[in-house]
Order: structure tokens, then C-alpha cells, then sequence
């Protein structure tokens, strides 16, 4: 018997024939490690991983990139790696927006760090200490 298929997690690339990339990251960010388990074992499609994220946004070569954020978070190395790419991209003209919905939390909240950031009314941060999983 096939496990079901999670739709939980919802990581969508939108407007890819335009000059504006919209990305919707309403999941956990993991490793892409993680990411190919994820998708081979449960059918999740929709999980993100810095690898992912840079991959298709090079493949877009949008002019403007919009990122929503509802997210518990995920692997910090990971995120810490899209912050860094996004700002990379506006150190080469692009436009990045970055928008917090819901839950900006733990690591996702390095997608929102930067220029150009903004939260919804109803959106909340959080951010904690360095905590591990043992």
C-alpha cells in the first residue's frame, strides 16, 4: 500500500513566464536531503530546500521576485543560504519583496530579513534561541 500523499505543505513557484517570479513558501524548509525523502516517500512535492529555491529561480531569470512566508520554519542552514541568495540577487538589480503571512517562525524568518520586507497585520514572528533535537 502507497502512503498518502501530504498536502500539508505547500511550495509553489508562480508567474514563470513573466518578468515577476511570485514564491509562496507555506511549509518547512529542509535540507535537500530531506527533500528528495520527503518527495519519494510521502509524495511531498511541495517542500522547500535552498537547492530547490535557487534552481528555479535561475530558471525563471525573473526581474522582480516576491516571496510569502507562512512557515514554522525548518533547517537553518538552508535558510540562512535562500537570506543570503536573495540578497545576492539584489546586489544584481533584481527585486526582491518579502511578505510575512500567518506564521514567520524559527528559521523561516531569515526569508524575511532584508529590503524591501513586510508583514501582514494578522502575521506573527517568532524567533528563538539556538535549539537542537537530540
Amino acid at each position: 500500500m502507497q502512503a498518502p500523499k501530504l498536502s500539508v505543505f505547500n511550495y509553489k513557484f508562480t508567474n514563470v513566464d513573466t518578468d515577476t517570479l511570485d514564491i509562496h513558501v507555506d511549509g518547512d524548509i529542509v535540507d535537500a536531503t530531506t527533500q528528495e525523502i520527503m518527495k519519494n516517500w510521502w509524495g511531498d512535492e511541495t517542500s522547500v530546500s535552498f537547492k530547490s529555491f535557487r534552481n528555479q529561480i535561475e530558471k525563471a531569470n525573473p526581474k522582480t521576485v516576491n516571496v510569502y512566508v507562512n512557515s514554522p520554519g525548518g533547517h537553518v542552514g538552508d535558510a540562512m543560504a535562500m537570506h543570503d541568495y536573495l540578497t545576492e540577487l539584489e546586489g544584481k538589480g533584481v527585486t526582491v519583496n518579502r511578505i510575512g503571512r500567518g506564521i514567520i517562525a524559527s528559521a523561516a524568518t531569515y526569508l524575511v530579513i532584508g529590503n524591501n520586507s513586510a508583514m501582514s497585520a494578522n502575521s506573527m514572528l517568532m524567533i528563538h534561541n539556538v535549539s537542537m533535537i537530540a
